[in-house]
């Protein structure tokens, strides 16, 4: 089932669904998958598999051609399945006939009726047959390559349908979000997590600078969501986690993909002091995970490589604790751009009121950064750091993320078009 518009409602249930329909609908809490060391679950002669769910405690499935062992069980389901289809990461098996399988239940287990359910490349979660075990206890299935069945004892099942669904449209054009309604540790509606950890928190009477909301007491904890205190989004994930595949640095995804001109306004607060790493990180996007850094893209057109980890491609704008800052193009290397943030509080050819702010990253920076056609720009604090001219990417979704540590955004308005 795929929800890629949920700002609208709409949904698509693919015909795969009702793959998984062959187990949630024939198998209850509490049944017992029953153990191919005992014969009950295992591979079939000819290529696939069988696993046998069982109502009672204390049952014992054999392979087939054996008995099931078995006094006092209520209900059983067996899914067997014969695919050849390659998976995300590896090659499918090759079965090549159909082939017979045999079933023999013993010991007082007997079943009156048998129902089969299919499913294959032409139909899906359809009742092909009732099958009556000779004297009970003996039944045969004929079964086709690529095919899914479950052999069961319940009945009820049934292939659903919807109507009603709402139509997709487009992510708002115009959008703001301040957090302010949202409950302490809960995740913002539309915001998309692509490693890391962003909830909603804030922080009133606790030093986020040295240990974070994650690292609060339950009594700081309990005084906090009482508060009527600012909230942001937070990112919590301080260590990389054990990783199935090569995760990018913490980073959420927003908005729609089909964005082309986008202007985005957000507060940003970096919670770690200065790493060692952030000049090296200024000049290209990858380096150690202890950079502390924080990073609002436009045009993010994907999610990230799970083989190399690599960052969203879009326009990125890093801005290090350190004050460096620094504009990518997808993966490039160098930058577009880079800055210090430090210099422009120490322009001599500014006046005090035109001067940035004495640099301090665990402020709140107000950033602005925009693309439009090929031109893109920037401002902290309404102090210009860039206008760029860059055609390689022409549309995508707004990303924030940072390093491995906290960093927050908050006050979030996006003006965005399509083309």
């Amino acid at each position: 089932m795929n929800a890629f518009w949920p700002w609208s409602g709409h949904f698509e249930v693919n015909e795969t669904i009702w793959t998984s329909a062959h187990y949630t609908q024939f198998i209850q809490p509490g049944w017992r998958i029953l153990s191919t060391e005992s014969g009950s679950s295992g591979w079939l002669e000819l290529g696939g598999s069988f696993v046998t769910y069982v109502h009672s405690n204390d049952n014992v499935l054999k392979r087939p051609s054996v008995p099931l062992h078995s006094a006092n069980a209520v209900d059983f389901s067996i899914v067997v399945e014969t695919l050849t289809g390659d998976c995300l990461r590896c090659a499918g098996p090759v079965i090549n006939d159909s082939q017979l399988i045999e079933v023999t239940l013993t010991n007082g287990l007997s079943a009156p009726r048998l129902y089969i359910w299919r499913t294959n490349r032409s139909e899906w979660l359809q009742l092909v047959d009732v099958v009556y075990p000779v004297n009970g206890t003996l039944f045969r299935l004929h079964v086709e390559q690529d095919t899914i069945y479950t052999i069961t004892t319940t009945s009820g099942q049934a292939r659903g349908a919807v109507s009603g669904i709402p139509q997709a449209v487009p992510f708002p054009s115009e959008y703001s979000e301040d957090f302010e309604s949202y409950k302490l540790d809960t995740s913002p509606r539309f915001f998309a997590d692509q490693a890391g950890a962003f909830s909603i928190a804030h922080a009133q009477e606790i030093d986020e600078r040295s240990i974070g909301l994650m690292e609060s007491t339950d009594h700081e904890r309990a005084h906090v969501t009482n508060s009527s205190a600012n909230k942001f989004l937070l990112q919590l994930s301080r260590v990389r986690p054990i990783e199935w595949s090569k995760n990018p640095f913490p980073t959420t995804l927003l908005g729609d993909s089909g964005w082309t001109d986008v202007k985005l306004l957000v507060r940003v607060r970096i919670l770690e002091p200065p790493s060692s790493s952030s000049a090296s990180m200024a000049t290209t996007r990858f380096a150690s995970d202890n950079v502390t850094f924080a990073m609002v893209c436009l045009r993010a057109a994907r999610a990230w490589d799970p083989n190399s980890g690599d960052l969203p491609d879009g326009y990125c704008l890093h801005v290090f604790a350190s004050g460096l800052w620094s504009l990518f193009n997808a993966s490039n290397t160098p930058p577009l751009a880079t800055g210090n943030l430090t210099s422009l509080s120490t322009n001599a050819h500014m006046s005090e009121s035109e001067s940035l702010k004495k640099f301090d990253p665990t402020e709140w920076l107000d950033l602005e950064f925009s693309v439009s056609g090929f031109l893109l720009s920037a401002a902290v604090d309404t102090h210009s750091l860039f206008l760029v001219h860059d055609n390689t990417i022409v549309s995508g979704m707004v990303a924030f993320g940072c390093g491995w540590h906290s960093a927050a955004f908050d006050d979030v308005r996006i003006s965005a078009g399509t083309n």
